[in-house]
């Protein structure tokens, strides 16, 4: 008699069916080994997706973020060297453009780096013009942000002016061209863009360009007509035509007057007027003009001393004999011209024998003359009492040339051979200065 109650076997065939048909399955929760049987092992893959979630790998840092931080551990440790803030405010540049929208904030960064290093007193001119241009680079990427696109230009003018100074001229044009590229109409820059070409000697480029600048109306007109003056006036001297030259002249004449029109204060343009005169021969005009630059000059030394030294006594007791110090090399020339021409003359008398200790003497006092007379100039010069700073040169140059005339004869006597086109020079100097001065 077969009994009613099920085997054990019957219960597990019938248990393994119901999971096959009915129970779902997870194919990725078994293991497989060795002998091709499958095991369940739901724990160790629930434990491998905890660990997979735990220990996600972070995200490497980019090329830029790894220079910041190195440049930063440099500053950190005391390396405060131009070059790391330079760099690091390059580095933010780059990644504030990498990472785009939304991190407009890294700029920031960036331009304190630039304004570090042209804020300070340490660095070179070729230090604050780079990082001139770096931060200029900053404000033209936010160009859509009110005012950049004005910082730029301003940053990069600034960066050809350094350059220009240090003459750098290659450098200079690309900064100024980057300002153009911002505002075609900027007449600072194309006037700087002259001044870079009047450096270079290319007057007729420079020529073109100031008059572009005078053309945008909107920059110191008085200072674009007084540059354009004189790059006519230096461009007359390289030509050789005699009426083109006349013609280079008297335009520059017109761009002088011109600026000292729009502004009487503005010695270059009263220069510009003086040299122009003088070389077109019209001496009455040229003694006017440098009337009127010497007043200028004492005007603006005398409202410069009562500015610095506003307590000082403005009638002070003018020394006959300065102390020989801070000469200049006109001075020094000078005095190395009455020194050899004094031992040609004691050597021409000891020669000739007619050397007495009266004669030497005269020679001397003859000497302290001349300083006394010079040396008294740069006094007054000094005090501002009067504008004497052109005349001290002028009359200077006219006693080198006497001197230098009578080493010529002294050497002449003496033996020496002189070239007649020599002593012609000189005396033409004398002349020209005599016949300016109407002495």
């Amino acid at each position: 008699m077969v009994s009613s109650q099920p085997t054990r076997g019957g219960v597990v065939v019938f248990l393994t069916i119901f999971a096959i048909l009915f129970l779902p399955i997870n194919t990725t929760a078994f293991a497989k080994l060795d002998n091709g049987a499958y095991l369940v092992a739901a724990a160790n893959n629930s434990s491998n997706k905890t660990n997979n979630t735990t220990n996600k790998p972070t995200t490497p840092k980019s090329k830029y973020e790894q220079q910041i931080e190195n440049y930063t551990n440099k500053i950190d440790k005391g390396d405060r060297n131009y070059k790391n803030y330079i760099a690091r405010g390059e580095a933010y540049y780059n990644l504030a453009r990498e990472k785009g929208k939304g991190y407009e904030a890294i700029y920031d960064k960036s331009e304190a780096d630039f304004t570090a290093v042209i804020n300070s007193p340490d660095v070179n001119d070729k230090a604050r013009a780079e990082a001139y241009e770096w931060r200029a680079e900053v404000y033209l990427a936010q160009r859509y942000k009110a005012g950049m696109s004005e910082k730029a230009k301003n940053d990069f003018l600034q960066a050809g002016r350094i350059y220009t100074n240090d003459q750098k001229y290659t450098e200079a044009t690309t900064a100024v061209e980057k300002a153009l590229a911002i505002d075609r109409n900027s007449g600072e820059a194309w006037n700087l863009m002259g001044n870079i070409e009047s450096a270079r000697r290319h007057y007729d480029t420079a020529i073109s360009q100031y008059t572009t600048a005078i053309g945008c109306q909107n920059y110191n007109l008085y200072i674009i007509y007084a540059r354009r003056g004189w790059a006519k006036y230096n461009r007359s001297k390289q030509v050789d035509d005699d009426l083109k030259r006349q013609d280079l002249l008297n335009s520059a004449l017109e761009d002088f007057n011109e600026s000292f029109n729009k502004q009487s204060s503005y010695e270059f343009a009263l220069e510009g007027l003086f040299v122009t005169h003088f070389a077109l021969k019209n001496y009455d005009d040229a003694r006017n003009d440098f009337k009127r630059l010497s007043a200028k000059t004492q005007e603006k030394h005398q409202a410069e001393e009562r500015i610095l030294y506003p307590d000082i006594d403005p009638d002070p007791i003018i020394p006959i004999l300065p102390i020989f110090d801070n000469l200049d090399g006109l001075f020094k020339v000078f005095l190395i011209a009455i020194s050899i021409n004094f031992l040609l003359a004691l050597a021409y008398k000891f020669k000739t024998h007619t050397l007495t200790i009266i004669s030497a003497i005269q020679e001397l006092l003859l000497i302290v003359i001349f300083l006394v007379i010079v040396m008294s100039l740069d006094a007054i010069d000094d005090k501002q009492l009067v504008p004497m700073s052109s005349l001290q040169d002028t009359i200077l140059i006219l006693f080198l040339a006497y001197t230098l005339l009578s080493i010529l004869e002294n050497a002449g006597h003496l033996g020496v051979p002189i070239p007649d086109w020599l002593t012609n020079l000189l005396q033409n100097i004398i002349d020209a200065i005599r016949r300016f001065f109407r002495i």
